[in-house]
C-alpha cells in the first residue's frame, strides 16, 4: 500500500473511506460529525465548508473586539505559556545549529499570527530579528501592524502575494483549524529561502494520556469544520511530508501539552518513512476517552 498516497488522499479531501464515530455526537454541534480515515486513522470532521468560509467564520466569531464568547484569547496565560516555550525552542534549535542570523538579521514570518501575541514576545526577546505576519482578521491585522511589524491581511493557502526569503516561518495551532492545511504548508514552504525551517505547533491530544474531557476538546455551538484536524504526532509528520518537508525536530509530545515540529524543505519524500495510526487503535482511544469524559472527569468536573 502506497502510505504517502492514502495520506494525500485524506488531506486532499479525496477520501471516501472512513468511519463516523457517532458516539461523539453528544459533544458536537447538532450538523457536525467526527470520523476517522481508513486506512490512515486520522481524524476530522465532515471537511464541507470551504477555507473561505472557515476564515469568514473565525474573523466574525472569534477575532472581533465585540464578541462576548471569551473562553479563549492567545492573551490568557496558558496560550502565552505554550507560545513562549515555541519560541524558546526555536532559540534553542537555532543555537545548536550554529544559525549565523539568531543575533542579527533573521527574518521570521509568522503565519495565521491572529492577536499577535508570539510576535509580541519575539520581538521583545529577540529584537534584532525582521518579524513579519501573515492573517486574515483585519481587525487582528491592524493591531499586529501597530506593533511595527509588516503585516499581509490574507487569508493562507489561497495562492495570494506573499512574504520571499523567509529564514523562519511559524504556525501554530492553525493547521488543525485549516479546511486545506495541504495547500497552506505548500504556500508557505514556497516563501522559505533554501535554508530555511518551518516551525508547527499543535495541541498533543491524539494516541497520548487524556488531559481533558471531551467537552473540553469539541464545541457545541460552533460547527466542527472550523476545527476539521485533530493530528496526532504521525499524521501531523505525514502532513508534512506531503507538503514537501522533512523533520528535522520534534518535542516530548507524549507528556507535553504541545507537539511541536521544526522542519525543513525537501525535495524528496521517498526517504522519510510514514507510518498509519491504526484506526482501530484511534476508535478504541477515542471511545475510551468519551467513557472517562462521562465518569472520572465528570466526577472530579475537570
Amino acid at each position: 500500500m502506497d502510505v504517502l498516497f492514502e495520506y494525500n488522499n485524506v488531506f486532499n479531501n479525496s477520501s471516501n473511506n472512513s468511519i463516523s464515530l457517532n458516539f461523539l455526537d453528544k459533544y458536537i454541534e447538532v450538523d457536525s460529525k467526527i470520523k476517522i480515515h481508513i486506512p490512515t486513522g486520522v481524524i476530522s470532521s465532515k471537511l464541507e465548508m470551504s477555507e473561505l468560509d472557515v476564515l469568514d467564520y473565525w474573523s466574525k466569531n472569534y477575532f472581533k473586539s465585540n464578541v462576548t464568547d471569551n473562553n479563549y484569547s492567545a492573551t490568557f496565560p496558558f496560550a502565552k505559556s505554550r507560545l513562549y516555550y515555541v519560541l524558546l525552542t526555536l532559540i534553542d534549535h537555532l543555537k545548536k545549529m550554529g544559525n549565523k542570523k539568531l543575533e542579527s538579521g533573521l527574518r521570521l514570518v509568522d503565519y495565521a499570527a491572529g492577536e499577535g501575541v508570539f510576535i509580541e514576545l519575539a520581538k521583545r526577546e529577540m529584537p534584532q530579528w525582521h518579524l513579519g505576519a501573515v492573517e486574515g482578521s483585519r481587525e487582528q491585522s491592524e493591531k499586529i501592524r501597530a506593533q511595527g511589524v509588516e503585516v499581509l491581511n490574507q487569508g493562507l493557502g489561497f495562492g495570494k502575494s506573499n512574504f520571499q526569503n523567509i529564514d523562519v516561518a511559524t504556525i501554530l495551532w492553525t493547521l488543525s483549524c485549516s479546511i486545506n492545511p495541504l495547500n497552506i504548508l505548500k504556500e508557505i514552504k514556497n516563501s522559505l529561502n533554501d535554508d530555511g525551517i518551518l516551525v508547527v505547533a499543535e495541541s498533543s491530544r491524539i494516541l497520548v494520556p487524556y488531559k481533558k474531557s471531551l467537552n473540553d476538546l469539541f464545541s457545541k455551538i460552533h460547527p466542527s469544520d472550523v476545527h476539521p484536524w485533530y493530528f496526532s504526532f504521525r499524521s501531523l509528520k505525514a502532513l508534512l511530508v506531503c507538503a514537501g518537508f522533512e523533520i528535522i525536530s520534534n518535542n516530548r509530545f507524549h507528556d507535553s501539552d504541545v507537539m511541536l515540529i521544526i522542519a525543513k524543505k525537501s525535495e524528496s519524500t521517498k526517504s522519510q518513512s510514514l507510518e498509519f495510526d491504526d484506526p482501530n487503535l484511534v476508535y478504541s482511544f477515542m471511545k475510551n476517552w468519551d467513557y472517562l469524559s462521562s465518569t472520572l472527569f465528570k466526577e472530579f468536573q475537570i
